[in-house]
């Protein structure tokens, strides 16, 4: 990251990403401050590849995603106005024509849901968000809120291939209960257009949505057009003699929730749940590695996740 580009107060750094079955990069130029006043305008060229898990007739399938393009955005800075941002993106997306297995490509028409005109599309839209922020730290919190609401459009009129809206609630609760025992809780809500292409959708099941089930096995084939997550982690420290307790931490955990597409209905008894305990440690440059046993409910199947930083 360079600041003061140039001499002109000119912010730009060049990021690598590795995450939850994407990587890729960005690079990113911004001006604090636009004309004096409260808001940084930025502008981001990205590049990535995500790997996009499809379940056929309980076969487990893999499908990659290519998105390229530049984002331009206006995000608040000071008063009111930190609360809000608008950007504009385009990007192209290539999708695979072909499915693949244990890394193998597998030659089959693919099912309909999975499919795009043609190898690559231009997506093109406006995303407005709106983002609360009361932790005590960002990425360790012990107590306050953040909350965030995003609403995505896609239209032809703007030269995409398709009009579809996406819209996600995600509210998260750190409260301190006694010591250094903290309850977190999280609430996410997603709707998006059925005609919104699979990869806008939303996935279930797995570390990063529910524990306790095979990654993304819980996710209707085309992916979800809605979505209801609630979890729910006791945090603890796991040593008394670390100076820093966040070093050495464990959870004990529960999630429900469930993704569908109509005609489907959310109930209560629709619900899928996972329970279970985990660690988590704090490595000097890797960072947070998260490692959760957990079960699913009723059933009690017992799955391993291993990633990286909390999980909200």
């Amino acid at each position: 990251r360079l600041d003061n580009l140039f001499g002109h107060g000119l912010v730009m750094g060049f990021e690598f990403l590795i995450g939850d079955r994407i990587e890729g990069n960005h690079l990113e130029i911004k001006r604090p401050f636009l004309w004096g006043s409260e808001y940084d305008l930025g502008l981001d060229l990205f590049n990535y590849t995500q790997d996009f898990v499809h379940f056929v007739d309980a076969v487990e399938f893999n499908q990659e995603v290519r998105r390229s393009g530049i984002q331009v955005k206006l995000q608040g800075n000071s008063g009111l106005a930190r609360f809000f941002s608008l950007s504009y993106q385009a990007q192209t997306v290539e999708v695979d024509t072909f499915l693949r297995k244990d890394g193998e490509a597998v030659q089959e028409p693919l099912p309909f849901h999975l499919t795009v005109p043609g190898h690559s599309v231009e997506v093109r839209r406006f995303v407005l968000s709106a983002t609360v922020d009361t932790r005590d730290l960002p990425i360790q919190p012990s107590r306050g809120w953040w909350g965030g609401l995003v609403y995505d459009q896609s239209a032809r009129s703007i030269n995409s291939f398709r009009n579809y809206f996406r819209l996600v609630l995600d509210v998260r609760r750190y409260q301190p209960l006694w010591r250094k025992l903290i309850l977190a809780m999280r609430l996410k809500l997603g709707r998006v257009s059925e005609s919104a292409p699979f990869f806008d959708k939303f996935y279930f099941g797995g570390p990063n949505s529910l524990r306790g089930y095979q990654d993304r096995s819980l996710t209707p084939l085309g992916y979800a057009s809605r979505l209801t997550l609630l979890q729910t982690e006791l945090r603890f420290p796991l040593s008394r003699r670390l100076k820093d307790p966040t070093r050495l931490s464990g959870v004990l955990f529960f999630d429900t929730g469930m993704a569908w597409n109509p005609p489907r209905r959310w109930s209560v008894r629709a619900l899928n749940a996972g329970f279970g305990y985990g660690i988590r440690a704090r490595l000097p440059i890797v960072g947070l590695i998260r490692m959760d046993f957990a079960y699913s409910l009723p059933d009690l199947i017992f799955e391993f996740h291993f990633s990286l930083g909390h999980t909200f």
